[in-house]
């Protein structure tokens, strides 16, 4: 699955692209011309600014989120290609999915949902591990 940016009200690809510029430069949103924002980030506004943003190669992911590909969603640019935000699959390994993994659907925004809202499998295996080997140690002691 490639990268798709899912374009909201008063959207268009060349204002998401000046938003990325802008974020590429280190900027949030707030610092962007107030001509390119949305309406709801206008005149005053100065709430969540960890939109339109870039990830970093040095820093932590962000939290993946069923928007995980949808920049107006979070900080989900990619940290230095040309486009929109990180792809499914990158969203996936991020996640710690297999590469070989195949999803269910085709559905983009069902496939982000099921990343999104996913326990991580390698977190998954250890807690399970962990799980298991309380069960066992408490089934040694009753026998």
């Amino acid at each position: 699955m490639g990268s798709v940016t899912l374009l909201g009200e008063g959207q268009n690809a060349e204002t998401t692209k000046e938003r990325l510029r802008a974020a590429q430069l280190g900027k949030t949103w707030l610092k962007v011309d107030e001509s390119v924002r949305l309406r709801c980030h206008r005149s005053g506004y100065d709430g969540f600014a960890n939109v339109y943003r870039r990830m970093a190669w040095d820093q932590v992911s962000p939290t993946i989120t069923g928007g995980c590909t949808t920049s107006c969603k979070g900080r989900f640019g990619h940290p230095d290609r040309r486009r929109y935000t990180i792809s499914v699959r990158e969203v996936a390994l991020l996640q710690t999915f297999s590469k070989n993994y195949r999803f269910a659907t085709d559905q983009m925004d069902a496939v982000c949902d099921l990343i999104g809202n996913a326990v991580p499998p390698l977190y998954a295996k250890l807690a399970g591990k962990e799980v298991l080997a309380a069960i066992e140690k408490r089934d040694r002691r009753q026998t």
